[in-house]
């Protein structure tokens, strides 16, 4: 997490927080298109921060968001669908 904040100090990344829930974002440049990552999140949901950053990533020039995110998000916000699934393992 320190390199996170070490590149919001650097604006090479964003540090968001809205009613006590966080979200770091970075802007990445694609083949296609600009796209707003949003990296990690913390804190009790709150759709109106995403709202914020998805309306800051539209004024710069984003067209699509990327996010690893629990299944449920995609209930939460309509629009978002599943592009890819994490899997982990115990050692």
């Amino acid at each position: 997490m320190e390199m996170w904040l070490e590149r919001c100090r650097a604006d090479l990344a964003q540090l968001w927080e809205h009613q006590g829930y966080w979200a770091i974002s970075e802007v990445i440049d694609g083949k296609t298109c600009r796209v707003l990552h949003l990296v990690a999140s913390a804190g009790v949901f709150n759709n109106e921060l995403v709202d914020e950053v998805e309306a800051w990533g539209r004024s710069i020039g984003c067209k699509k968001v990327v996010a690893e995110v629990r299944r449920g998000m995609t209930r939460r916000r309509p629009g978002y669908r599943i592009k890819s699934v994490a899997v982990e393992k115990d050692l």
